[in-house]
């Protein structure tokens, strides 16, 4: 796992021995957020805060792992996207608040 101050973090979750694994890559910044801040008398008030865009993260595949196709949402269900091969490296140039990709990754 993998989590950064900046709202970025990604897991992969896998079955020993299994040759094949997920990968969640996502922003955790919500869209909106209602805070309750103090001013410099002390008096709290709340706001709502716009979240923010993660970008320009690299990952790098652990192991010998490989992405075979991206898990995507259809409207409807959960469709597998065949990929590209991208070696041992994935870059997310942008992900918005709240905004997530699942890959399948194969050994």
């Amino acid at each position: 796992m993998t989590q950064d101050e900046d709202g970025f973090v990604c897991w992969m979750i896998s079955k020993e021995p299994s040759k094949s694994a997920f990968l969640v890559a996502a922003n955790y910044n919500p869209p909106t957020e209602k805070v309750t801040v103090k001013d410099k008398e002390g008096n709290s008030q709340s706001e709502i805060r716009e979240g923010y865009e993660v970008s320009d993260k690299e990952l790098y595949l652990p192991c010998d792992y490989k992405v075979k196709s991206e898990i995507v949402f259809d409207g409807s269900d959960f469709v597998e996207k065949e990929a590209q091969d991208l070696g041992n490296q994935l870059v997310f140039d942008i992900l918005k608040p709240s905004e997530f990709k699942i890959f399948l990754l194969t050994k």
